[in-house]
Protein backbone atom coordinates (compact mmCIF):
# COMPACT_ATOMS: atom_id res chain seq x y z
CA UNK A 1 0.00 0.00 0.00
CA UNK A 2 1.41 3.62 -0.64
CA UNK A 3 1.08 5.74 1.87
CA UNK A 4 2.69 9.43 3.19
CA UNK A 5 3.60 11.54 5.79
CA UNK A 6 2.00 13.77 6.89
CA UNK A 7 -0.79 12.10 5.04
CA UNK A 8 -2.09 11.03 1.30
CA UNK A 9 -3.63 14.37 1.06
CA UNK A 10 -1.05 16.54 1.01
CA UNK A 11 2.10 14.05 0.89
CA UNK A 12 5.55 15.29 1.64
CA UNK A 13 7.23 11.85 2.40
CA UNK A 14 5.59 9.13 0.16
CA UNK A 15 6.77 5.36 1.50
CA UNK A 16 5.60 1.54 0.51
CA UNK A 17 3.79 0.25 3.49
CA UNK A 18 5.12 -3.55 3.89
CA UNK A 19 4.17 -6.64 6.06
CA UNK A 20 7.14 -8.93 7.84
CA UNK A 21 6.44 -12.51 7.34
CA UNK A 22 8.53 -13.85 9.87
CA UNK A 23 8.78 -11.30 12.57
CA UNK A 24 12.23 -11.05 12.26
CA UNK A 25 12.75 -7.15 11.26
CA UNK A 26 10.79 -6.54 14.17
CA UNK A 27 13.43 -8.19 16.77
CA UNK A 28 16.48 -7.39 14.53
CA UNK A 29 15.10 -3.88 15.14
CA UNK A 30 14.79 -4.38 19.04
CA UNK A 31 18.35 -6.14 19.47
CA UNK A 32 19.48 -2.81 17.29
CA UNK A 33 17.87 -0.67 19.36
CA UNK A 34 19.18 -2.48 22.28
CA UNK A 35 22.78 -2.18 21.39
CA UNK A 36 22.53 1.70 20.64
CA UNK A 37 21.53 1.79 23.83
CA UNK A 38 24.45 0.00 25.78
CA UNK A 39 26.58 2.52 23.71
CA UNK A 40 24.86 5.56 25.08
CA UNK A 41 22.85 6.29 21.93
CA UNK A 42 19.26 6.71 22.22
CA UNK A 43 16.75 6.04 19.44
CA UNK A 44 13.47 7.42 18.70
CA UNK A 45 10.72 5.75 20.90
CA UNK A 46 8.39 4.81 17.36
CA UNK A 47 7.13 1.27 16.60
CA UNK A 48 8.80 -0.15 13.90
CA UNK A 49 6.83 -0.46 10.70
CA UNK A 50 8.55 -2.09 7.91
CA UNK A 51 8.72 0.45 4.85
CA UNK A 52 10.33 1.43 1.94
CA UNK A 53 10.77 5.20 1.87
CA UNK A 54 10.15 6.15 -2.09
CA UNK A 55 10.40 9.46 -1.76
CA UNK A 56 10.05 13.10 -0.21
CA UNK A 57 9.69 16.59 -1.41
CA UNK A 58 10.17 20.37 0.22
CA UNK A 59 6.59 20.94 -0.93
CA UNK A 60 3.67 18.84 -1.06
CA UNK A 61 3.02 16.62 -4.31
CA UNK A 62 -0.54 17.00 -4.32
CA UNK A 63 -0.96 18.90 -7.52
CA UNK A 64 0.77 16.11 -9.35
CA UNK A 65 -1.20 13.20 -8.92
CA UNK A 66 -3.52 11.42 -6.33
CA UNK A 67 -1.17 8.77 -4.59
CA UNK A 68 -4.53 6.99 -2.90
CA UNK A 69 -5.85 5.84 -6.43
CA UNK A 70 -2.53 3.81 -6.88
CA UNK A 71 -1.98 0.27 -6.94
CA UNK A 72 0.96 -1.96 -6.12
CA UNK A 73 0.54 -5.75 -6.55
CA UNK A 74 1.72 -7.67 -3.69
CA UNK A 75 4.92 -9.46 -3.53
CA UNK A 76 6.77 -11.23 -1.67
CA UNK A 77 10.34 -10.41 -1.08
CA UNK A 78 13.28 -12.19 0.44
CA UNK A 79 15.70 -9.93 2.05
CA UNK A 80 19.43 -11.14 2.72
CA UNK A 81 20.83 -7.88 3.62
CA UNK A 82 20.06 -4.57 5.47
CA UNK A 83 21.79 -1.04 4.83
CA UNK A 84 22.69 1.14 7.39
CA UNK A 85 21.52 4.80 5.97
CA UNK A 86 22.32 8.67 6.55
CA UNK A 87 20.41 11.16 5.39
CA UNK A 88 21.74 14.54 5.08
CA UNK A 89 19.35 17.86 4.43
CA UNK A 90 21.27 20.08 2.41
CA UNK A 91 19.79 23.29 -0.22
CA UNK A 92 18.46 21.03 -3.18
CA UNK A 93 16.53 18.93 -0.23
CA UNK A 94 18.19 15.54 0.99
CA UNK A 95 20.98 13.41 0.38
CA UNK A 96 21.45 9.43 1.04
CA UNK A 97 24.62 7.70 1.56
CA UNK A 98 25.08 3.92 2.71
CA UNK A 99 26.68 3.64 5.58
CA UNK A 100 27.39 0.11 6.06
CA UNK A 101 26.05 -3.17 4.58
CA UNK A 102 24.85 -6.04 7.16
CA UNK A 103 24.37 -9.20 4.88
CA UNK A 104 22.57 -11.99 6.84
CA UNK A 105 23.66 -15.26 8.37
CA UNK A 106 20.41 -17.29 7.05
CA UNK A 107 18.11 -15.80 4.59
CA UNK A 108 15.04 -13.80 5.86
CA UNK A 109 12.13 -12.75 4.56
Amino acid sequence: TINAFPNLSFPQILFLEAQELTGQGSMLHKELTQGLLEMGITSEHHKWHPHITLGRSKHHWRNFYDFSSFSIPQEIWKNTEVQLMESRKNQSGYEYSILQDFRFKTERI
